[in-house]
């Protein structure tokens, strides 16, 4: 019978074999192939099946420490078995990836760190350094990044993932601005036409920062400290995601209308940047604008031109502008003299790559004389405009 760990290791590897198949087509950028596809949902099936397996068998090792005592055992009080401590003829419930992770974080124990390893199957958090190694637990990360999810843009407003390895990617756009087909003569010799092609290099950036905890705070149990340590990571990992995609839009999106006033948004430059992004962009465009700016427009005056749509009013997934989402965010320009205040467009138009993933690195020294330890943590990521004529943002003027 194979252990949770064997499991794990041939669900690990499901995965990869899937995800090889949809990076392969996103590389020679193509559809799916039939073989592929039959290929893809067999996998996904043996991974579902794979999943309630090996739930219904953790659930079952959660009831380890409340075993009966067998007659004839050599668990006696205080005995210790498999390196853990027992008593009163109980078996001590095993450690999870994150109590591990905690004890070191909590102690710079690197025993523990071979049982992580044996509960990993990625390379995606692993990192090893002269002071230390640190191995975060697949669980873990998962969580973080779905918590950065939610609050992240990307996922909502639909970015195009950029596959690649290496630091620099270039990744091939097409600047053909005549596309029409021509009216041939009969006989007449049929005019040659093809794409015009360039490129757009995406150049990885490092993103890193630290955490400092007390000697103190480290003696916290094993729950409140990953709880504390998940939510302060996604939130930062969330607002550099937003602060790099709005950065990169502002750069080299377009500047597709300017502002009727110098201070507010006024209800005619909705209809105005809207109808600055070409009909093909349109569907499934998306707006982006910082929380004071959403509430300015939603005390304007409607009129037949001009709709705002607050939640849960005739949308119950979120708020409108003239029938498309909205999307806020602190990193956007709030509106004002000169400042880029609102942003428009088809963000599928809209690059992202991501590099290393989540890495962490404990420093016990650095810190030590005043009875601290740092967490240090890091990823790359990049973001790049496609298409410019797909995203435009509104420029107010600074007099009128």
């Amino acid at each position: 019978m194979k252990t949770i760990l064997e499991l794990k290791q041939e669900l690990g590897r499901l995965y990869d074999e899937g995800r090889a198949i949809i990076e392969k087509c996103d590389v020679e950028k193509r559809t799916i192939t039939a073989e592929e596809e039959t290929q893809y949902e067999d996998i996904m099936t043996r991974m579902d099946a794979l999943k309630v397996d090996i739930a219904r068998r953790e659930k079952l090792e959660g009831f380890a420490g409340v075993e009966k005592p067998q007659s004839g055992s050599t668990r006696g009080n205080g005995q210790f078995q498999n390196g853990r401590g027992t008593g009163n003829g109980f078996t001590a419930t095993p450690d999870t990836p994150e109590a591990l992770y905690c004890r070191h974080l909590r102690t710079g124990d690197h025993g523990v760190l071979a049982e992580l390893r044996a509960y990993n199957n990625t390379d995606m958090n692993v990192t090893t350094a002269a002071d230390g190694e640190v191995i975060v637990p697949v669980g873990m990360v998962q969580d973080i990044k779905a918590r950065r999810d939610e609050m992240a843009l990307f996922p909502k407003l639909g970015v195009t993932r950029v596959p690649g390895k290496g630091t620099t990617v270039n990744y091939p756009i097409d600047n053909e601005a005549d596309v029409l087909f021509l009216t041939e003569a009969e006989s007449a010799d049929i005019d040659q036409d093809a794409p015009a092609l360039t490129e757009k290099a995406f150049t990885l950036a490092k993103y890193a920062k630290y955490m400092t905890l007390t000697w103190e705070l480290l003696r916290d149990e094993d729950a409140n400290l990953m709880a504390f340590i998940n939510n302060w990571v996604a939130r930062g990992w969330a607002a550099t995601h937003n602060s790099a995609l709005i950065t990169e839009v502002y750069a080299n999106g377009t500047a597709g209308a300017t502002g009727t006033a110098v201070a507010t948004v006024a209800s005619a430059d909705i209809p105005t940047l809207v109808g600055k992004v070409a009909p093909e962009y349109q569907e499934g465009s998306q707006w982006i604008m910082h929380p004071t700016t959403k509430a300015q427009i939603e005390g304007l005056a409607s009129s037949s031109i001009f709709t705002f749509a607050p939640t849960p009013g005739g949308n119950p997934g979120g708020p409108t502008l003239w029938g498309y989402p909205v999307n806020q965010s602190s990193y956007a320009t709030a509106h004002g003299s000169g400042n880029k205040s609102l942003v428009f467009g088809n963000f599928n138009f809209l690059g992202m790559r991501e590099g290393t993933g989540l890495t962490t690195l404990r420093d016990p020294y650095s810190s030590a004389l005043k009875g601290q330890v740092r967490l240090h943590f890091w990823f790359d990521l990049v973001y790049g405009v496609l298409q410019a004529e797909a995203i435009n943002y509104l420029t107010h003027p600074t007099a009128v």
